[in-house]
This record gives C-alpha cells, sequence and structure tokens, in this order.
C-alpha cells in the first residue's frame, strides 16, 4: 500500500496473465510443479516392487529400478 488511493502499478490495459508475451514470469504448470519437487508416481513393477518415476520423463527411473537386487532377482540375473 503506498497510502494513495489509487494501486500503485498500471497495466494501461497491458494483458499481463500468464503466457502474454509482456508477463514478468514464465508460465509454470502443474507438470514442471511435480518435477521441480520431486514428487514422482508409482507404479508396480513386475517384480513385486514399486517404480517411483516422473511421469513425464520415466526413463532413468526405470533404469535404475531394473538395478536394484529385487528386480535383478526377478529376472535371474546373477
Amino acid at each position: 500500500m503506498n497510502g494513495r488511493p489509487e494501486p500503485t502499478a498500471r497495466t494501461n490495459g497491458t494483458d499481463l496473465s500468464p503466457g502474454s508475451p509482456r508477463a514478468s514470469a514464465p508460465v509454470v504448470t502443474e507438470a514442471m510443479l511435480f518435477r521441480g519437487y520431486g514428487i514422482k508416481e508409482g507404479r508396480p513393477c513386475q517384480c513385486g516392487g514399486m517404480i517411483y518415476a516422473d511421469p513425464l520423463c520415466p526413463t532413468f527411473d526405470v533404469r535404475e529400478h531394473n538395478e536394484t537386487a529385487l528386480h535383478q532377482a526377478w529376472r535371474g540375473v546373477q
């Protein structure tokens, strides 16, 4: 508050909504927030374990799960 009856910022009709080229911050989607906070979806694996992976880019997490002792034992890999 500036102690005046009018607001301190004036847009003069300029669109400042997210996605507008004049917006001061980029658009942040829900998927971006999930990735940023490290929230991963859990899915059951055939080995009996759970795979916790980023739904938009699961490759690394699935590969990491496949290297666990539980999954290796299920596959019969020594």
